[in-house]
């Protein structure tokens, strides 16, 4: 595990473009310490008997086959700038 020190918040202070007090830097040692010690409790739950795909089956994406799409026009009809065929969008990147 992460050691929660006065290096890490001076690097997470540093990162944040914030300065703490004292008593944020220990609640901020506190809090990490609280939500890594969490997160160390969820590592060691069983996991053995859990199917990997649980959250769905692996033939659950469909094939990417060729479709008929909308006309080009029908699409081009509502957009605010347009060009013959293409959108027309602010530059951004300069030349």
């Amino acid at each position: 595990m992460v050691e929660i020190n006065d290096e890490l918040i001076d690097y997470l202070q540093n990162l944040m473009r914030v300065k703490l007090s004292d008593a944020e830097r220990d609640k901020t040692k506190d809090d990490l310490k609280k939500i890594l010690g969490y997160v160390s409790l969820l590592s060691d739950a069983p996991t053995d008997d859990t199917d990997k795909f649980a959250w769905g089956n692996e033939d659950s994406f469909r094939a990417d086959l060729p479709q008929v799409s909308f006309e080009r026009a029908d699409i081009l009809h509502n957009a605010p700038r347009k060009s013959d065929e293409y959108f027309k969008a602010p530059q951004t990147i300069e030349s």
